[in-house]
């Protein structure tokens, strides 16, 4: 029968859809994206069949080419798989309910919802969003096989495990830091061994046969792009080249300073969740805590990936979410309930002061009242908790108080900044979480181009185009022209309509042509290592405000259209 915490979770389903689908194609696609959108797009062309394009992602090459020839190539239509898929793991608690708990169930689910770093996975048109699930899956299945003894969760362990294999190297990271955490649980669990349910060599051998198949399949579209299989072969190789990558130490630990920008949830309820853990000793928190452990240990190998950051959200939301099913079993107080009312206006009254006073504080460094203010603000929420044992009140409410007080504004603080970065700052350099962002400008090339080979040959598609510049992003904004030409020198002569060039070869092209200049690509200016001697002020200004002063460098092209056709 359905439950009221069922309800809530399909309304946290519904909500995360809603997020992730909303306005997918507002941003350009990346050079990532663009890489993987091409081979989808060449799989149903007459070059894919000679020439094809190898995918980043073969499992995303498999899910996302069957869409394009029901609803077309948009950079949405390119987004939506990963954008489902990252729904998906929203709901995925609810197989862990009887071990988690309703409330850990919800608790989880949420955080997962509100995950700044899963949202920007799930609008980005790779493999990470589609890793994240088939791992997440992958542990449910262990564990409910081991919990249940039911044969059918060791064969969803095997499909889970065949498709995370052609997803992203990100899964091989969970793979590795899982099956760790879970070896460390089984031999050195601080309660008890997990219980082993009676599996004979047959059945192995048709799960590993199970895995087998889901893997050729999510790897080459069900055969129908074996070529995609080379992709899939060359994932494990790419997850290993990115061991001990960091060239300093702030790329070192990029990961660990990007779970300050975006996962301040994790890092206060993970952590907290931890040390609850290892003090209770419950064999399900151990095996989460010794995969969390695990995954900190290979970001610190695999140091500058910030990608991994992700390592560590799925084990620590998950004993976030019992360490909320372990309070709430202690039954609150109903003289708690003011106290956590309270607290929460407390700190949502703080958080919006804290806010005021240090945009005041940015703009005057020199009137340091106001640092004191802010201070107050949030110190007094700290002094409402340590009344409550002058109260009567034992220390675990105290435990209540503080975790379900702080919970909503973590929730409201991570939804804002998710939403941020998956719909607005996606292709922004500033954020640690971009490398290299693609500017709006190509958007607005491409109808510029179609008015050009519109009034030129009568048809927006038929347009003499060369284009001396390589790069996915252009290939994919410019597929539609099948004339267009690519190469590295420039043509000599006005043969061709429009040619697009890097600046420095405008000499050569200033005579027959007229130019115009537009932004490719934007990268942080400031590297990593020069982070330490940045103001704190310009820090909090972009941490909190998201506002600064630093320009990003900026990779400029010129679209040249001949003379005669610019008349």
């Amino acid at each position: 029968a359905w439950t009221l915490a069922d309800g809530l979770l399909f309304l946290l389903l519904l909500l995360a859809t809603i997020r992730n689908l909303a306005d997918l194609g507002n941003m350009p696609l990346s050079v990532n994206e663009a890489t993987n959108a091409l081979a989808s797009w060449l799989q149903w062309q007459p070059a894919g069949a000679t020439a094809p394009l190898l995918p980043l992602s073969p499992a995303y090459l498999t899910f996302t080419s069957p869409f394009t020839q029901l609803f077309g190539s948009s950079d949405a239509m390119m987004r939506l798989v990963p954008a489902l898929f990252g729904a998906a793991l929203v709901a995925l608690p609810w197989l862990l309910r009887r071990q988690l708990g309703p409330v850990g169930m919800l608790v989880s689910s949420a955080l997962f919802l509100t995950s700044p770093t899963i949202t920007a996975m799930a609008r980005t048109a790779d493999g990470s969003s589609l890793a994240l699930f088939a791992a997440l899956l992958l542990a449910i299945s262990c564990i409910r096989l081991y919990a249940d003894g039911d044969r059918r969760w060791l064969f969803s362990a095997a499909a889970m495990l065949g498709l995370g294999l052609a997803t992203a190297p990100l899964f091989y990271g969970l793979l590795l830091t899982g099956y760790l955490g879970w070896q460390l649980q089984s031999r050195y669990g601080l309660v008890a061994e997990w219980d082993r349910p009676e599996l004979n060599r047959a059945d192995w051998r048709q799960a590993g046969l199970t895995a087998l198949v889901v893997w050729i399949a999510a790897s080459s579209m069900v055969l129908w792009a074996p070529g995609a299989l080379a992709a899939a072969v060359t994932l494990p190789g790419t997850w290993l080249s990115q061991f001990f990558t960091g060239s300093d130490i702030f790329n070192w630990i990029s990961p660990i300073l990007a779970m300050g920008r975006y996962e301040i949830a994790l890092l206060l309820l993970g952590l907290s969740a931890i040390a609850w853990a290892t003090w209770s000793g419950h064999p399900l928190g151990g095996f989460f805590t010794y995969w969390f452990s695990s995954a900190l240990v290979l970001i610190l190998l695999q140091g500058a990936i910030v990608e991994n950051l992700l390592l560590l959200v799925l084990p620590g939301y998950l004993l976030a979410g019992m360490l909320a099913q372990a309070l709430t079993e202690l039954k609150l107080s109903v003289r708690l309930w003011p106290f956590i009312i309270a607290g929460n206006v407390l700190l949502f009254g703080s958080f919006i002061n804290l806010s005021r006073h240090l945009r005041h504080i940015l703009s005057y460094p020199e009137q340091t009242g106001y640092q004191f203010i802010a201070l107050f603000c949030f110190f007094f929420f700290i002094v409402v908790g340590a009344l409550l044992p002058l109260l009567d009140v034992e220390l675990p409410a105290v435990g209540q108080y503080a975790f379900f007080a702080v919970l909503p504004l973590l929730l409201f603080y991570s939804w804002g900044t998710g939403w941020w970065l998956g719909h607005e700052a996606a292709n922004n350099p500033l954020e640690r979480w971009v490398d290299l962002g693609t500017d709006g400008d190509i958007q607005e090339i491409v109808p510029t181009l179609r008015e050009i080979a519109r009034q030129a040959h009568g048809d927006p598609a038929n347009l003499d185009l060369f284009v001396a510049h390589d790069s996915p992003v252009l290939s994919w904004y410019l597929r539609e022209f099948a004339s267009m030409e690519q190469g590295q020198g420039v043509p000599n002569g006005g043969q061709f309509d429009v040619i697009i060039a890097p600046t420095e070869l405008q000499t050569s092209l200033s005579a027959a042509y007229i130019g115009s200049d537009f932004v490719l690509y934007q990268q942080q200016a400031t590297v990593a290592g020069e982070v330490a001697g940045a103001a704190w002020q310009d820090i909090l200004r972009w941490w909190i405000f998201r506002q600064s002063r630093e320009l990003p460098v900026q990779e400029r092209l010129i679209l040249w259209v001949r003379a005669d056709l610019a008349q």
